[in-house]
């Protein structure tokens, strides 16, 4: 139900808008949900400015500092999209590329950008230093991808889509909200990669009363709204939240309208300055909107600008930023031709997630084979030297319990051969009737004999400096004598007692 309410929330709030009033501005918003075809241009600039000694933690932190400094100069989507045949093509590139071509993550002579394909129902991925488009396959179970999930079908979103569209033009017609500040600067020229128009410019000031304001007024209209009943329910149709495991939807509708009726009373409760005192924090807050209008009421272009300052009171700290986003759009209800793209050739993501022949084959200055081989083919294990009383590890980034403790004897660690197992990939094999283990890779093979110093690896004798021995049913074996032979790299960090071991497959 949870999930149905913020869905709900998000789609109408989305839809309607947060300033729809000025006539042609609202109608505008209406006749945008008609666009089946378009092409866009949006850049995301954000500057963020710690007051405090948050900014020295920024610094040492490498991925957020790459982030921020990519945000800071703009990250720029581009989009062709054609709903009608649910296909659509996303480039994401950069302003200013260099804080990544000057990192470590990326390889590659090419300007770093990436590219999303949807096209026959399937999602496909690929950045300017592969050449390969790779398959986003849904419906692999087994591989635990963050692109799994179930989609809509196309049907039932074009669907959809027509009900909400005739929805929102009944829902708008009941505004009739005035905004505090908006200006008609009136006409000017935007330039598209389709060329030059004339459109005309609306000017939106807005502050944070101006937003609580307005919200209450959305929900006073929403709760009214004589189709919401309708609404609601297709709503929850079209998500497959009416399925016999569910509560009927009518017990829904009426969870979800109190819980309008809820936040509404809330809303009554705030302001700017009632924010401030609950946070004991100052806060300085503007938004500035310059919305393009074309001759056929479309909303074709936007600058949208905040700035805000929190001062903590108590402690003199906090935080400024300014987010700028810039969007353009053109080619609005033509016939849009996706970029041509060489899928007939994708290799499935499941794949790579399982085959480290298909991930090099991607290409050494991949940047997603190099997150590939981060996330699925080196594992990482934490191991303290003085956990009798609690005997935990960690192993990729889980905690596991280990039955028996690890032990230490002159400097010499002691620890489970099946922790190295675990690590590696591979369990080790026990004979109890010579009393041997063996632990394989795909590259080493290591026997080991309890109560011998001896091990073979590769059929070779290696000579470890204390005997493998048993506890607790457990095998044990020196630490470093099995782990660097099957090639994990061993780290010692004294102050925290942690040994930290990583094996690449």
């Amino acid at each position: 139900m949870k999930k149905a309410i913020v869905i709900s929330l998000i789609i109408i709030l989305s839809l309607v808008g947060c300033n729809s009033t000025v006539p042609s501005y609202r109608d505008a918003i209406v006749k945008n949900m008609s666009i089946d075809k378009y092409e866009s241009r949006t850049i995301v600039k954000l500057n963020l400015e710690p007051l405090d000694n948050s900014k020295q933690q920024i610094e040492s932190n490498k991925e957020m500092k790459l982030f921020l400094d990519l945000l800071k100069s703009g990250i720029i989507f581009t989009q062709s999209v054609d709903s009608d045949k649910m296909n659509f093509h996303l480039k994401v590139s950069f302003a200013d590329p260099a804080p990544l071509v000057n990192s470590e993550y990326w390889r590659s002579p090419e300007d770093p950008s990436a590219e999303f394909v949807a096209k026959d129902g399937l999602i496909y991925v690929k950045t300017s230093s592969e050449d390969k488009w790779i398959h986003l396959d849904d419906n692999a179970a087994d591989t635990p991808s963050p692109f799994q999930g179930g989609m809509v079908d196309q049907d039932k979103q074009k669907q959809f889509k027509s009900f909400i569209q005739k929805q929102v033009e009944k829902f708008a017609s009941q505004f009739d909200y005035k905004l505090r500040s908006i200006k008609d600067l009136g006409y000017t020229t935007l330039t598209t990669p389709a060329g030059q128009e004339s459109v005309k410019h609306l000017q939106i000031n807005l502050t944070i009363d101006d937003y609580i304001d307005f919200l209450k007024y959305f929900i006073d209209n929403l709760v009214q709204y004589e189709n919401f009943d309708e609404f609601f329910a297709e709503l929850q149709k079209t998500l497959g939240l009416t399925a016999e495991n569910t509560k009927p939807a009518s017990q829904n509708l009426v969870e979800f309208k109190q819980l309008l009726y809820f936040l509404r009373g809330m809303l009554d409760q705030y302001s700017q300055k009632s924010i401030e005192d609950q946070l004991n924090t100052d806060i300085e807050f503007s938004n500035t909107n310059d919305v393009y209008i074309n001759d056929q009421s479309y909303i074709v272009g936007g600058n949208y600008h905040f700035d805000w300052a929190l001062k903590n009171r108590a402690k003199n700290a906090g935080l400024k930023a300014n987010l700028n986003i810039e969007t353009t759009v053109w080619n609005i209800n033509q016939d849009i031709q996706l970029p041509q793209a060489d899928l007939d050739n994708a290799v499935n993501f499941s794949v790579l997630t399982k085959d480290r022949a298909a991930v090099n084959s991607l290409g050494d200055s991949s940047f997603v084979r190099k997150l590939i081989i981060e996330n699925y083919f080196i594992h990482r294990g934490i191991i303290r030297r003085d956990i009798s009383e609690f005997p935990f590890a960690e192993l990729d980034g889980k905690p596991i319990y280990l039955d028996a403790a690890p032990y230490e004897i002159n400097g010499t660690l002691m620890i489970p051969l099946n922790f190295i197992g675990k690590l590696t990939n591979s369990d080790p094999i026990w004979n109890g009737q010579t009393r041997e283990a063996a632990i394989q890779t795909k590259n080493t093979t290591i026997k080991v004999k309890v109560g011998s110093k001896t091990i073979l690896v590769n059929g070779k004798k290696v000579e470890m400096p204390l005997a493998a021995a048993t506890k607790n049913g457990r095998t044990f074996v020196p630490l470093r004598s099995i782990a660097e032979n099957l090639g994990v790299t061993i780290t010692w960090f004294p102050t925290s007692k942690e040994i930290h071991l990583e094996y690449r497959e």
